[in-house]
């Protein structure tokens, strides 16, 4: 039988050596000045805007790095756990744009937000956050994250992901969860959120990301460092060079988050792809992103990080086969290869430009499906049903003996893609999986109920939101 073949231990410390040589030989520019105070104050050779990190340095920030910690959700039974044998999925994030069904692109809507928001509600799988589904263009650009959080935290009672983009949203985003969680000294009791900062690749932070390192670092919010290199473009060409590279990154962004609060909890992250030299854009469906994916995995591991990666991430503009070919083959590498917060597992479309509620499903129940297959069945004495088997015995009838009607139920269902037979199928139409996506959406969002929230928080967010400057 032939195995895959993942990096060895001898490859990742390549890598890392690589990694040393870059951080204390060329450095990281950082384009902060209270980041780069932070260093100085701390002993670290600064040139500039450039800061340069030595191994010892390092490796006293990673041993205060922890290798897992929990989030809070305004309902406790929805807290979620990050690290070791657990993991959260994440809807894709990020999007400007809604894909509609017949591949009509148009830009993404507050209503849209509050839609997708109401199928992570009611989605059958617990260990999803909400959070960035796509950013309403019909607000202000600079309250969008103002508008997303307040339906995340109202209309459903998930861990909630905050928005980076700015200085400004990170404070915005403490002030509401401020009202959730008890105050400043309730929030920085433990984490009550999660957000993504990203390093501008290559080797570089831009200020408003690197303060929000120190900002979240300071409340106790565990962040996920993740870069997105693109191979011949802002990243070199060779997997293990782009993963050197961005190893440094992503180092450089921990070191920072330890000097501001060691024990802070920090997500070692990348969704890296190549460029394609024809159409100059990002290409997911490639296995280039899939070693970079498996890279990251392996050497988030090497230095007892928790891991994020990419999910059901496609090239593809319909939900379509391709979309699901390239979204299945990502999604369970990231599954398989041991992640423990894996981003854009439902909805993506076109490299990031898009968001589609019928995709979501789609990506739901392949989620679901593949998540039932991580535990092997028990095997026991009970489960080999040795006196059902003699009872039946050879040429006999499994239908209607009672183990049968007992126990079928037991047996894996999706949530509605077809099992009907051709006959039956025709008679209702014959709908493909994308009708009876889009059926099962409305369906989703007529069976959503507001989860239960104390009417004076409601009113306080919704007085917050509006002292913003948030029309709500």
């Amino acid at each position: 039988m032939r195995f895959i073949k993942n990096f060895s231990r001898a490859d990742l410390e390549k890598i890392h050596q690589a990694s040393l040589d870059l951080l204390a030989g060329t450095g990281i520019d950082f384009h902060s000045p209270e980041s780069l105070a932070v260093f100085k104050n701390h002993g670290f050779k600064v040139a500039e805007e450039r800061v340069f990190i030595t191994q010892p340095q390092l490796e006293k920030a990673l041993a205060t790095a922890p290798a897992g910690f929990s989030i809070r959700a305004r309902n406790p039974e929805n807290n979620l756990r990050i690290g070791g044998p657990d993991f959260i999925l994440g809807p894709s994030c990020g999007n400007t744009n809604v894909m509609e069904a017949d591949g009509a692109m148009r830009p993404g809507t507050l209503e849209d937000y509050d839609r997708l928001v109401k199928l992570v509600q009611t989605s059958p799988l617990k260990n999803l956050f909400s959070g960035g589904l796509c950013y309403p263009q019909d607000v202000p650009g600079h309250l969008a994250h103002v508008h997303m959080l307040l339906k995340d935290l109202t209309l459903t009672d998930r861990v909630v992901m905050c928005n980076m983009a700015a200085v400004r949203n990170a404070h915005d985003s403490l002030d509401l969860l401020e009202l959730v969680f008890g105050g400043r000294s309730g929030v920085e009791e433990g984490p009550c959120s999660i957000s993504v900062i990203n390093p501008f690749t290559p080797l570089k932070y831009a200020a408003d990301q690197a303060e929000g390192i120190l900002i979240l670092a300071r409340a106790n919010q565990p962040m996920v460092i993740a870069n997105m290199m693109m191979l011949g473009a802002t990243a070199p060409v060779s997997v293990p060079a782009a993963l050197a590279m961005g190893n440094a990154e992503i180092l450089a962004g921990l070191v920072l988050a330890q000097l501001a609060r060691p024990g802070v909890g920090v997500v070692y992250g990348s969704t890296s792809c190549p460029m394609d030299m024809k159409s100059m854009v990002a290409t997911l469906g490639t296995p280039e992103t899939i070693w970079l994916s498996r890279g990251t995995l392996a050497l988030a591991d090497f230095y007892g990080l928790p891991c994020r990666t990419g999910g059901s991430l496609t090239d593809s503009h319909l939900p379509d086969g391709q979309a699901m070919m390239d979204g299945t083959a990502i999604f369970m590498n990231a599954l398989y290869g041991g992640a423990n917060f894996i981003m854009h597992s439902f909805g993506m479309l076109g490299g990031y430009q898009s968001i589609s509620l019928e995709k979501f499903l789609l990506d739901e129940e392949m989620v679901r499906l593949t998540m039932a297959t991580l535990e092997a069945p028990e095997v026991s004495e009970k489960t080999l049903s040795l006196p059902v088997i003699e009872a039946v015995g050879p040429g006999g009838d499994y239908l209607t003996h009672q183990d049968t009607l007992k126990n079928f139920r037991k047996l894996y269902r999706p949530g509605f893609l077809n099992r009907s037979s051709h006959e039956s199928w025709q008679s209702k139409g014959r709908p493909d999986s994308l009708a009876q996506a889009g059926a099962h959406v409305e369906k989703r969002l007529k069976d959503w109920v507001k989860p239960a929230i104390e009417p004076q928080l409601e009113e306080e967010l919704t007085k917050l939101a509006r002292a913003k400057g948030a029309e709500v």
